[in-house]
């Protein structure tokens, strides 16, 4: 069961690692089970972890950044392979097994320029000239506005600020259309997507919940804002559902099911418009 989380959600996948790449510090696992973007840069210790659980005994491999933060957890389910996973222990193991860890000061996000010192022609002209959504990111650090900052100035035709509980409610209609999605959560070192259907929506105090095989477990009071996002691209307009905390920092974002060089998929189109 592969698990990322940031602070305000958790995504897990039970599945099986195939068709895994790694370039420099970059990862991929892409299969029809995960989907991970790994970057190594963030990931600076690993631990394997011995767990007494009300379940029973539990074994992961748990990976951490600098400062502490969780990138990646991999937990055993019961038809793992425990050979497998005991011999990369055992082969892996630190000859260092001190109880001491150091760890670094959390760095908080970069600097944004104040509204009136962004160059708002320049950010609807990068944007509208998008080719692929993974340019996004560093058209935002060359312009150097965060996420939110950039929706807000961007404009209706590319950003807009919808309902509270829209991503909820993005959640439910597809389920009761049967529409496949794209579900994002980041950690610093991790993307963790899952693609396809989802089923049994729930509520749990503050939690809501998604179950099972993909469970998504957000903290609906730790939602500060709501967006509506329009990202051109050679296969049309990419439409998303993005959640931000009161700190700005992104928690979960929501696609339609798409692949690249095949047309957008009209009922998630229909069901984001409709919030």
């Amino acid at each position: 069961m592969a698990l990322t989380r940031n602070d305000n959600v958790v995504h897990e996948k039970t599945c099986s690692f195939d068709n895994v790449s790694i370039f420099q510090n970059v990862g991929l696992v892409m299969n029809q089970h995960i989907d991970l973007r790994i970057f190594f840069n963030h990931w600076r210790k690993g631990f394997a972890v011995e767990e007494k659980t009300r379940s029973g005994h539990r074994q992961s491999l748990q990976f951490f950044d600098a400062d502490g933060t969780a990138t990646h957890k991999i937990y055993h389910v019961d038809d793992s392979n425990h050979e497998t996973y005991h011999d990369l222990v055992c082969k892996q193991l630190h000859k260092n097994q001190s109880t001491e860890e150091k760890v670094l000061p959390r760095f908080g996000p970069s600097k944004e320029l104040a509204d009136e010192e962004v160059d708002t022609d320049a950010l609807r002209a990068r944007w509208s000239s998008l080719q692929d959504t993974h340019d996004f990111n560093a058209m935002l650090q060359e312009l150097r506005v965060s996420r939110v900052q950039a929706m807000r100035l961007a404009g209706e035709e590319f950003a807009c600020e919808i309902k509270a509980d829209c991503f909820q409610n993005a959640l439910e209609q597809a389920q009761t259309k049967d529409v496949p999605v794209m579900a994002f959560v980041g950690s610093p070192g991790v993307f963790q997507i899952h693609t396809g259907k989802v089923h049994s929506l729930k509520r749990s105090g503050p939690w809501y919940n998604v179950l099972p095989n993909f469970n998504l477990h957000l903290r609906e009071d730790r939602i500060e804002s709501n967006w509506l996002v329009k990202k051109p691209s050679v296969d049309g307009v990419v439409t998303s559902v993005e959640i931000f905390d009161d700190a700005g920092h992104q928690i979960a974002w929501l696609f339609g099911d798409r692949k690249p060089r095949k047309p957008r998929l009209e009922n998630w189109r229909s069901i984001a418009e409709s919030l």
